[in-house]
């Protein structure tokens, strides 16, 4: 079931075109990555999303606002408060039975430093704070900007594994992120947003397909030959060369096992690597070559 909707979404701030008429469905049990570069209008469109932006047109459908959660990318909260302290504020500005505070802090896992003030809280603590605060409200919609942004790698691998919970939990779940690897990891669908437009929605499998991105195989054989690098390019490869016995070979994804069967089936294959194309390769394919 559809849990977010967006239609023909712009805004302007003068002559700058921040959102360009762009739609958007996230699916409940869905986590969604909006990536592109810096100036590209993600802020913007999280912004419209939450509704903290009005679009000068179109529209955004959510089931429940007021059970929609945020995290921002860089969380905010008063130093000389405890923990507990800061999300009973934020319960009793959103109405939430203070109860609920004690449930987020054990999911999270600061319940042991729920009394300690915020300020004596480290950078991964206060991280696991602001993602407290966001899912207060048993959000049906959780929308998270560069949510493991300066975490140490255990926190972060921990913060993703209460997101993947959340999204087994039900929850439609939108994220923005500079680390790809991270958004491959989590996202099950990925939009690629260059100067304003959505030019590319998927997951990364079928975008690379629409890309046509190439694979790339390392190959070692038995009888090494020059004519090795002509039978990779007769059975599907756009490009190859060979080093000794290492032939090296550019290929569409659909092709590498046609290719390394042909050079196994002619000079014998004594070991192969293949590496395919990821999410960073379709960014840049999408809006990295075009700056």
């Amino acid at each position: 079931m559809v849990a977010i909707q967006a239609k023909g979404l712009c805004k302007r701030y003068g002559n700058i075109v921040a959102v360009d008429n762009v739609d958007l469905e996230v699916k409940e049990g869905e986590i969604f990555a909006i990536v592109g570069p810096n100036g590209a209008g993600k802020t913007t469109l999280i912004k419209m999303i939450l509704g903290i932006t009005k679009p000068d047109s179109g529209f955004v459908e959510l089931p429940d606002p007021a059970r929609t959660g945020y995290l921002p990318e860089n969380p905010l909260f008063y130093d000389n408060l405890t923990g507990l302290e800061t999300l009973q504020f934020y319960a009793s500005i959103r109405g939430i039975p203070k109860e609920r505070c004690y449930e987020v802090l054990s999911i999270v896992g600061l319940e042991g430093v729920a009394d300690r003030k915020v300020g004596s809280y480290s950078k991964g603590m206060v991280q696991r704070l602001a993602l407290a605060q966001a899912l207060l409200p048993k959000p049906l919609i959780l929308v998270l900007d560069e949510p493991t942004s300066g975490l140490d790698p255990i926190a972060a691998k921990e913060f993703r594994s209460l997101i993947k919970e959340m999204r087994e939990q039900g929850s439609a779940i939108i994220m923005s992120s500079h680390v790809l690897s991270e958004v491959e990891q989590l996202a099950d669908r990925v939009g690629v947003l260059y100067r304003g437009r959505m030019v590319a929605v998927g997951d990364v499998p079928t975008l690379v397909e629409k890309r046509g991105l190439s694979a790339q195989l390392y190959v070692r054989i038995k009888n090494p030959s020059p004519k090795a690098v002509d039978t990779a390019i007769e059975y599907g490869g756009i490009s190859a060369e060979i080093k000794g016995d290492l032939v090296s070979v550019a290929c569409p994804i659909k092709r590498r096992f046609e290719v390394l069967r042909a050079l196994d089936d002619e000079y014998g294959v004594v070991d192969f690597r293949v590496e395919e194309p990821g999410l960073e390769e379709v960014f840049v394919a999408y809006a990295g070559g075009k700056r």
